[in-house]
């Protein structure tokens, strides 16, 4: 359904890809909807300045959002070849500052703490994985 603006936060993506030239189709895919890996939302640049713009809501109790920006051409080329980027939903009202492919700076103490007892549950997921 809609998500209203009482219970969500809203995200203004804001991508500088001032650095990719003849690139007009600018995107974004994520993991928690409305993204999706699979389709991309287009996004705009309205004056023309290189930094492609798009507001996005999220249900309120999402936490963490990966996403990564994408330009359409023939076929879809993805930034950051390695890994995604990361935003913490930890307000009501979100704006980034992101440059095509270059990741952010990421601040790892907002992320919650891991109990000791779910990280030896995973050390023992994954020996059983390495000895099998």
């Amino acid at each position: 359904g809609i998500t209203k603006a009482q219970d969500s936060t809203l995200v203004e993506f804001r991508v500088d890809v001032s650095a990719l030239k003849n690139i007009n189709n600018i995107g974004i895919r994520g993991d928690i909807s409305p993204l999706s890996w699979e389709n991309t939302i287009m996004l705009k640049d309205e004056n023309g300045d290189g930094i492609y713009e798009g507001t996005l809501r999220f249900p309120s109790e999402i936490k963490f959002l990966q996403y990564k920006y994408v330009y359409v051409d023939k076929t879809i080329t993805w930034e950051l070849s390695a890994q995604n980027r990361i935003l913490i939903l930890d307000k009501k009202h979100i704006q980034t500052n992101d440059v095509w492919n270059v990741q952010n700076t990421f601040d790892a103490s907002k992320l919650p703490q891991v109990s000791a007892i779910h990280l030896q549950e995973d050390f023992q997921v994954l020996k059983k994985a390495l000895l099998e």
